[in-house]
């Protein structure tokens, strides 16, 4: 059997009960007072915040300044010693020595198998000739030569006037060694030519031309002259060009 409808007279008493006791409330606490009306929301644009500010870096702290060394007790210190003197004073120069002008007849640098001993030399000849004491043998065997000591050289003008003339023209030096029998303080009995250097130029030629002007002292021992030849070295030695012959 289907249900059965609400009654809808029961339904209208409920309301209406309803709106009655509504009524006596508001009957009783009275009208409600109305507010006046409030105004509108005003709109308005809030700017955005601005930016962070930028973090600040934090500068070092600056260096301490050293601090004072402590002064000695007892007062200030002593003052650091005056610095050393130096004394600025040029030093005297020495004039240059005087170039050394060669003889061209020293004895310096006679060769050790032609120089004897000096004044005293004497030697034993090992020939057939004149025995076995002081002096030199004639024979086959070698002539041992003194060192010539002069009494006085040749002048410079005859050097000159006997220097042959191709060397001045090539400017060639030489050297010659004669062999001299000097008997007696003076000139030289007789000269032969031992060596020339160099060779082709005429220097031998030229040393054999001067050797009437020399003026050597003889050999000597115990005071007595003795028979032995001196070797006599001539230099042709050229510092500046001689003067040609005329």
């Amino acid at each position: 059997m289907p249900p059965r409808a609400p009654d809808r007279r029961a339904l209208a008493l409920a309301i209406g009960a309803h709106a009655a006791i509504l009524a006596l409330l508001l009957k009783a606490h009275g009208t409600l007072p109305v507010r006046p009306d409030m105004p509108a929301l005003a709109v308005f644009d809030v700017p955005p915040p601005p930016p962070p500010p930028p973090p600040v870096v934090s500068k070092p702290p600056p260096p301490r300044p050293p601090m004072p060394a402590r002064k000695p007790a007892g007062g200030s210190p002593p003052p650091p010693p005056p610095p050393e003197r130096v004394d600025t004073t040029p030093l005297p120069v020495a004039p240059p020595a005087p170039p050394a002008v060669a003889s061209p007849f020293a004895a310096d640098g006679v060769p050790a198998q032609l120089a004897g001993t000096g004044r005293d030399a004497a030697g034993t000849g090992r020939g057939t000739g004149g025995g076995s004491g002081d002096g030199i043998g004639p024979g086959d065997g070698g002539v041992r030569y003194a060192r010539a000591e002069w009494i006085r050289m040749p002048p410079p003008d005859a050097m000159q006037a006997n220097w042959p003339r191709e060397s001045i023209k090539r400017r060639v030096p030489g050297r010659v060694e004669l062999g001299c029998y000097v008997p007696r303080p003076g000139p030289p009995r007789r000269c032969w030519l031992l060596s020339e250097t160099p060779k082709g130029f005429g220097f031998g030629k030229a040393a054999m031309a001067l050797w009437g002007q020399f003026r050597i002292r003889p050999v000597r021992r115990n005071g007595e002259p003795l028979d032995v030849p001196v070797v006599v070295p001539v230099n042709f030695m050229m510092p500046a060009a001689p003067p040609l012959p005329k």
